[in-house]
This record gives C-alpha cells, sequence and structure tokens, in this order.
C-alpha cells in the first residue's frame, strides 16, 4: 500500500490551480514580443521607404546641377586654352555660360531618423554602409560646395584669368561631387529595394 505524501497533493493543487496564471503571463509576454517585433519591423519598412523618396530626390536636385557644372567646366576650359594661345585676356569672350555658382541644400532628415531612432543599427550590414555611404558622399559635397562659396566671397580677383581658373577648379570639384552623389545614391537605392 502506497501513502501520498500530503505536500505533494498541496503542490499537485497548487499548480493546477496556478497553472492559468502562468499560462496567461507567459503568453502575454511572448505576445507582447511579437507586437514588439512587428512593431520595430513596421518601423523599419517606414524608414527604408522615407530613405528610398530622399534619396531618389537628392538625385533629382544634384542631376541638373551636374549638368551645369559640366558645361561650366568646359566653357571655362575653353576660355583658359584661348587664353594660353594669345595670353591676350581682352580677346577673350565674357563667360555667359555663368548663371552662378550652383548647388543645392540636399534634405538628410531621413537619415539622421533612421540614427536616432536606431533603425540604421537594426537594417542589414550592406543596406546601412550603402546608406552611410550615401549621405558622407553628400556631407563631402556641401563641404565642396561651401568652401567655393567661400573662395567667390572672399577672393580679390585681380585679373580676368584667376577668375576663369576659379571657375574651372570649382566646377571640376563639384561636378566630382555631384558624381559620387549619384553614384553613392543610386546604389543606396539598389540595397533598399532588396
Amino acid at each position: 500500500m502506497t501513502t501520498r505524501i500530503p505536500l505533494f497533493d498541496q503542490l499537485t493543487k497548487l499548480f493546477k490551480d496556478l497553472f492559468p496564471t502562468f499560462l496567461g503571463v507567459f503568453l502575454a509576454f511572448y505576445l507582447n514580443d511579437v507586437w514588439v517585433d512587428r512593431q520595430e519591423r513596421q518601423s523599419i519598412e517606414q524608414i527604408k521607404q522615407t530613405l528610398q523618396e530622399e534619396l531618389a530626390q537628392n538625385i533629382a536636385q544634384v542631376k541638373p546641377q551636374l549638368e551645369y557644372h559640366r558645361m561650366m567646366q568646359d566653357s571655362a576650359d575653353y576660355l583658359a586654352k584661348l587664353f594660353s594661345q594669345n595670353q591676350d585676356e581682352s580677346t577673350l569672350p565674357q563667360p555667359s555660360f555663368w548663371t552662378g555658382l550652383g548647388g543645392n541644400h540636399l534634405s538628410d532628415a531621413a537619415y539622421h531618423t533612421a540614427i536616432s531612432t536606431q533603425n540604421l543599427a537594426k537594417m542589414d550590414l550592406q543596406v546601412a554602409t550603402a546608406i552611410a555611404g550615401a549621405y558622407s558622399a553628400q556631407r563631402n559635397y556641401e563641404s565642396i560646395l561651401q568652401s567655393a562659396r567661400s573662395a567667390l566671397l572672399s577672393k580679390d580677383w585681380p585679373n580676368y584669368i584667376s577668375w576663369i581658373n576659379y571657375m574651372r577648379w570649382s566646377a571640376s570639384n563639384l561636378k566630382y561631387a555631384e558624381q559620387t552623389i549619384v553614384k553613392t545614391h543610386e546604389r543606396a537605392l539598389e540595397a533598399l529595394a532588396q
């Protein structure tokens, strides 16, 4: 004859009574984790979409400036070549192609949002690297643009050929920076689309 231990009976009864509570708490934690994960994925997808829109908008702003800076460099190169042939500034035509330095302020709000919400860190490394590279190229472009503007405003232009050389330098640097923006932004858009 076996005798039951009263403590075992008490523990069994306690377990049977508390099992629904334990199960409810477990399910609550599990469902909360599922909900948090779902919200996180939705947030990342929303940030990705916003980044795609911002990158595409920045490309659209840069492309016309890229064409202008190509034309500006080609025209300034032509004037410099004319000067090297005859060494007489008075025979050079005025730079009718010059309509200002150009350049745009490009948006980076989506990028800063992705960083501040830590969603950039939750993306695949390849995607995060492509995005960081695109916005690094953008900061470089803005630095070059600021430098060209500062040089334009602070210089005392001693002669016309100095002005032409400034245009060549500015156009060349801006053109290269804009080409880099287009390339890195398109790479980031491809990474985001995967």
